[in-house]
């Protein structure tokens, strides 16, 4: 189930709160940071946007192009989350508009158990050709995880799938307060 829009009111909006809460929760406990501006860069986290680096991807862009045969595609192909990272993903921007849908549904596995099935067919279509998912997931840091597509049409083009999420971590790897 998924909004299309992204407010306060909305399950999605709520489901996105629900999924930082578990994050900062889990960096906290994991890693006894915290999010206080008074203490030490060295015991803080971060909060900032979903790039695709922090999916594997080696670009900083969000393309995929899926294989030539209809059915299930790896679009991200078992990357370990990084040590004092936390990631979460809540829904899924489909700004492939000049081309035909491919991918009809995501399914995300973690730790080799298969954690969502997100089914996104039409996503392109829509005004902000974005879907908000009530049920975001999350992923912990040395976790594995693998994202994969159903190619509908077995169509070899140049999809950009944008996924919305957020990602905890410990302050300075990427960004300082």
């Amino acid at each position: 189930m998924f909004d299309y829009e992204f407010k306060p009111g909305y399950i999605s909006y709520d489901g996105f709160n629900a999924m930082l809460d578990k994050l900062r929760g889990r960096i906290k406990s994991e890693l006894k940071l915290t999010g206080d501006a008074a203490d030490s860069a060295m015991s803080r986290f971060i909060t900032r946007d979903l790039r695709p680096e922090d999916l594997g991807l080696s670009n900083p862009e969000w393309t995929f192009t899926p294989s030539g045969t209809s059915g299930w595609v790896n679009l991200v192909n078992t990357y370990t989350v990084s040590d004092n990272r936390y990631v979460g993903i809540s829904g899924i921007r489909y700004a492939s508009t000049e081309d035909p849908q491919v991918i009809t549904q995501i399914k995300i596995t973690k730790s080799n158990k298969d954690v969502r099935y997100w089914t996104i067919q039409g996503c392109n279509s829509l005004e902000n050709v974005s879907m908000y998912f009530y049920d975001p997931v999350t992923i912990e840091q040395n976790v594995p995880i693998t994202i994969t597509a159903y190619n509908a049409t077995g169509t070899v083009t140049a999809q950009k799938i944008m996924f919305l999420g957020s990602v905890v971590e410990k302050e300075g790897i990427l960004t300082s307060k």
